[in-house]
């Protein structure tokens, strides 16, 4: 149930979009410039897309904008055969599946809860990944980079990922249940940002303990 009577933010003020669509643009600016890949700027794009159709039309179309380009990367990273993980694939899909949803039942809850389901989802297949492999996701993916880093280290990343996924979950649930519509989109626009900061401390913090394998390793490997 919602609880409307714990909306206490205000609706987005028209100043709020100015300064998300302009931050957006210099985010997606610098990953040009670092030659971030393909899939990883339409994302940046879908999320530009979608906070801008929404404050203009509402959050139906924006869902539906959304799920069109989120079937057009998938389409992409499939028969382009374009560098990305099952994780991404994934992510594509269940916002497509979502924010079709939104649109045809014309009921929000489907786009808002795909965030706290597929945060869920990740947490729990990235803990049962190391509980099957007998080793850390973050360390058998730099290894397939030719990359070494201990498995302790790659275990605390994981774990540090975990608990970032079930804390999204959690946040993003509170705030569609408890806050307004408007204020669940700041949110959701403001994560693109949480998403790239955490994710380079973690780069950081395992680029530390990084080194490069053998050449009799790789080797052996292939």
């Amino acid at each position: 149930m919602i609880h409307q009577s714990r909306n206490l933010l205000c609706p987005i003020d028209p100043i709020v979009p100015c300064v998300c669509h302009c931050a957006l643009f210099l985010l997606l600016c610098l990953c040009v410039l670092a030659e971030i890949p393909v899939l990883e700027l339409l994302q940046l794009l879908s999320s530009l897309l979608f906070f801008a159709v929404y404050y203009y039309h509402g959050i139906y179309l924006a869902s539906l904008c959304v799920s069109v380009l989120s079937l057009i990367q998938f389409l992409v990273s499939v028969f382009a055969k374009l560098p990305s993980t099952t994780m991404n694939q994934s992510s594509l899909l269940l916002l497509s599946l979502f924010g079709f949803a939104t649109w045809f039942f014309s009921n929000p809850l489907f786009i808002q809860w795909k965030i706290t389901i597929i945060n869920v989802v990740f947490a729990i297949s990235l803990f049962m990944y190391r509980y099957f492999k007998r080793e850390a996701f973050f360390t058998i993916t730099f290894r397939a980079s030719k990359l070494i880093i201990p498995d302790h280290i790659g275990r605390v990343a994981d774990n540090a990922l975990v608990v970032f996924f079930l804390a999204v979950a959690t946040i993003n649930y509170w705030i569609f249940t408890h806050y307004s519509e408007a204020v669940w989109v700041s949110f959701k626009t403001l994560l693109l940002f949480v998403n790239v900061v955490y994710m380079l401390f973690i780069t950081l913090y395992v680029s530390r303990h990084m080194k490069a394998a053998p050449s009799g390793s790789s080797a052996i490997s292939s």
